[in-house]
């Protein structure tokens, strides 16, 4: 399912992608589109609805006339996918047999999706702080008394049930490259305008830190060779192990961390299903100065679901968020495996710990050319 306005530029470029992967492909057309979107998507399109322009706007969604209750009825398919106009799927969606076993799953009703935000020679993508991984729901199971949409823009849908977090898979986001950086500031500034979060971080890349990683670089894979000691007990024989994780971060700010993990116990290790039921299984982390200490610097500071549930035997990949202390210098980072109210998986088994550089941030200003009254309060959004 696709929503566009003013988008025929992008169609050439980005349906084609994604009519590759859809069995069914849903186009919903702007009543104030100026071009000619719906001509082109119908070349692509098993449906293009024609919406007024007023189902968009902040306070429609969710009382029976916002453009998603428009254009999810249209959607026959067992799961919607929702893309942007300016979006396309990484190449990893066209491994049917990945595909299979990620829909098959019956527990799952929603799933996020990472997105990589493309940048410089097309080639690279923003790598880590907000841009990555930047999970959103986008893959939802077609039960519309499971989907509760937002009210506001950049809000998450609700969905009730079991999540998964896709880390295997991703969708590319190419505005930062197909648009100029006034075309990015006169957006944010319209959403501000409309008293909704303005995206600026995200879309107004330049003067910020940033580090870029090749576009379409595979995931490693999540298998590693793991032996629990005779003496572990049963229930807390779980291995994490460290993927891919940061030298440096910023003070206060966030990076991501790409885990391995294997479930060596006698039970299925469940995430949390959002409106159904909680305490479940969460990842977190704790901060200790190096040299080491006697006491965490940060203990459990953040909490991140699993990203499915696990079965005896199972492997899976995570990325998780890290966010550093505000006070620079060297830290050790150790990950764990909560359930909460009973135990960390820690004090049963070895969890992997590694070294951080936390660097100070400098006092600049990174969006000059956004007005002042229309930047948040707040540094970035809420993340999922």
């Amino acid at each position: 399912m696709v929503l566009a306005r003013d988008s025929a530029r992008y169609f050439e470029r980005t349906l084609p992608n994604i009519r590759g992967v859809a069995d069914e492909l849903v186009i919903g057309v702007d009543s104030l589109s100026r071009d000619d979107s719906a001509e082109v998507a119908k070349r692509f399109a098993d449906r293009v609805i024609h919406f007024p322009h007023a189902s968009i706007l902040p306070g429609a969604s969710g009382a029976g006339t916002g453009v998603d209750d428009l254009l999810l009825p249209q959607c026959s398919g067992d799961w919607i996918l929702r893309v942007d106009h300016d979006e396309t799927l990484g190449p990893e969606w066209l491994d049917q047999g990945l595909l299979e076993s990620i829909l098959s799953d019956r527990r799952m009703t929603h799933a996020f999706v990472p997105r990589r935000w493309v940048v410089a020679d097309g080639e690279s993508y923003l790598s880590g702080r907000h841009w990555h991984p930047d999970g959103s729901k986008r893959l939802l199971r077609n039960i519309p008394s499971l989907i509760r949409m937002p009210s506001e823009w950049h809000q998450e849908i609700r969905c009730a049930g079991e999540a998964s977090y896709l880390a295997e898979l991703y969708i590319v986001h190419w505005s930062n490259l197909w648009t100029t950086r006034a075309e990015r500031v006169a957006r944010s500034c319209y959403y501000a305008n409309q008293g909704t979060y303005s995206s600026h971080e995200f879309y107004l890349y330049e003067h910020q830190p940033y580090a870029l990683r090749p576009l379409f670089e595979p995931l490693p894979d999540p298998r590693f060779d793991v032996e629990y000691p005779a003496t572990a007990d049963p229930r807390f024989r779980v291995s994490l192990r460290v993927l891919r994780a940061p030298e440096t971060i910023l003070a206060g700010d966030m990076e991501p961390v790409l885990i391995g993990i294997h479930n060596g116990s006698e039970r299925p290790l469940r995430p949390d299903s959002d409106l159904v039921q909680t305490r479940g299984l969460s990842l977190t982390c704790h901060w200790w100065r190096e040299p080491p200490g006697t006491e965490p610097v940060i203990s459990e500071s953040q909490h991140w679901p699993l990203p499915k549930s696990i079965l005896p035997g199972e492997y899976a990949l995570a990325w998780t968020r890290i966010r550093a202390p505000q006070q620079p210098g060297l830290y050790r980072v150790g990950l764990d495996l909560i359930q909460e109210n009973v135990c960390w998986f820690g004090q049963y088994v070895d969890m992997p710990a590694f070294a951080v550089n936390v660097l100070a941030r400098e006092d600049e200003d990174w969006f000059p050319d956004l007005p002042e009254k229309l930047r948040p309060l707040r540094p970035y959004p809420k993340q999922a």
